[in-house]
């Protein structure tokens, strides 16, 4: 072992932990940037049972779940989320797209809504809740939300494109 440790670190220095240890945190986000999924899944898994009370392993997972399509995981996990850390917008942003996946505008609305009491300028959740005031014919609600996301983001095509089908 201490010719690996050598090897690996060439300089003069002193090891202050004893031990070199993989961060399983750390590597399950690369592993999910890269599209490994499932070893991803494994790595936040693990920091779970190492650390039961880590909201970003659980939102992790339920973003992972989400991106699989497997809404039933995704909205375990993202729950878990936001009981460990309420005040997490991306959380209630990821429940109120489930929500919407399933058809359920009411629920939708209320996650988007917490999400933009956290993060007024959240600029995904106002086109997130243009969208479905858009789908319940709810025309002045959505203007209203989708005009505030082109004040923050003039170029972006999907508040535009939003913007459009309105009219």
């Amino acid at each position: 072992q201490s010719e690996r440790v050598q090897l690996a670190l060439p300089f003069q220095g002193t090891l202050l932990h004893g031990s070199f240890q993989r961060n399983a945190f750390t590597y399950g986000v690369a592993m999910f940037q890269h599209g490994y999924l499932d070893q991803a899944a494994e790595s936040f898994e693990q920091v779970i049972v190492d650390n039961p009370d880590d909201p970003e392993a659980y939102y992790n997972l339920g973003t992972l779940n989400l991106r699989r399509n497997n809404l039933a995981a995704a909205r375990q996990y993202l729950q878990q989320t936001v009981t460990l850390k309420p005040n997490y917008p991306e959380a209630w942003n990821n429940l109120g797209m489930i929500s919407a996946q399933q058809g359920d505008a009411t629920a939708a609305i209320s996650s988007f809504q917490r999400a933009l009491q956290l993060r007024p300028s959240y600029e995904i959740v106002l086109l997130n809740l243009g969208n479905i005031y858009r789908k319940l014919h709810r025309f002045d609600e959505a203007s209203a939300y989708l005009d505030k996301a082109l004040l923050l983001e003039p170029e972006d095509p999907e508040v535009n494109y939003s913007l459009g089908m309105i009219f």
